[in-house]
């Protein structure tokens, strides 16, 4: 019975300590919801490096998706760079009050959005090197140890319509219901490993980057619906 007490302390231990390791925190604690207008909400959030290593994260300036995946789903298609914008993308999850998640639903939109690959150089998604110099290298943040990386997102509820995003995506909320919402950055090292050029793998590991591999989630803000 003693040894399984000192165990259990131990795994909660490793637990609080692992998840220190990163934090995640929304600024804006209110953001708003419409289905009559169309009203952009800036979200501010920032990720904190609390370790002693060097820590790349991929962060666009598009708003944040609403739709849900796996990377083992999606998988790498070195041939077809398309969805690799999409997919890094961070995300906000609106829930009820009781934590439930709110799904998507199919919606029709007043103007469609904007894809980068709209007006992309010839063989930009099907060019790893090239897909890197115009666009992704753009987007390539390192954090330093104890640093914090500020953040601004611009995004409409219920529906996204975002410049720069390929898909329009709508929550399936109620008007006038109360809602919260997070913030989840989601990365796999694997996969920024398989898209980014070689050569630039190299440098991170000459300087002693770390690709950040996992998922963060921030604390709550609120959604207000506005009449």
């Amino acid at each position: 019975m003693k040894r399984q007490t000192i165990f259990i302390v131990l795994i909660f231990l490793y637990q609080i300590g692992y998840s220190q390791e990163f934090s995640l925190k929304v600024y804006s604690d209110t953001i708003y919801a419409s289905n009559d207008y169309e009203l952009f909400n800036r979200i501010s959030y920032g990720i904190t490096n609390n370790t002693n290593q060097k820590q790349l994260f991929i962060i666009d300036n598009k708003g944040l998706r609403y739709s849900d995946f796996s990377f083992d789903a999606v998988g790498v298609d070195i041939e077809n760079l398309n969805m690799a914008y999409y997919v890094l993308n961070h995300q906000m999850v609106v829930k009820d009050l009781t934590g439930r998640k709110v799904d998507l639903n199919d919606c029709i939109v007043s103007r469609g959005a904007v894809s980068f690959f709209n007006n992309e150089p010839e063989g930009l998604s099907k060019n790893k090197r090239l897909f890197f110099d115009v666009y992704l290298s753009k987007y390539i943040v390192i954090i330093d140890p104890g640093g914090e990386y500020f953040i601004s997102k611009y995004n409409m509820l219920p529906s996204h319509l975002s410049e720069g995003n390929t898909y329009v995506e709508c929550l399936d909320m109620l008007d006038g219901k109360e809602y919260n919402f997070n913030v989840v950055i989601s990365q796999s090292t694997d996969y920024i490993e398989a898209i980014l050029p070689k050569d630039y793998l190299k440098e991170l590991e000459k300087d002693n980057v770390n690709i950040f591999n996992g998922v963060l989630t921030s604390n709550d803000g609120y959604v207000k619906w506005v009449e």
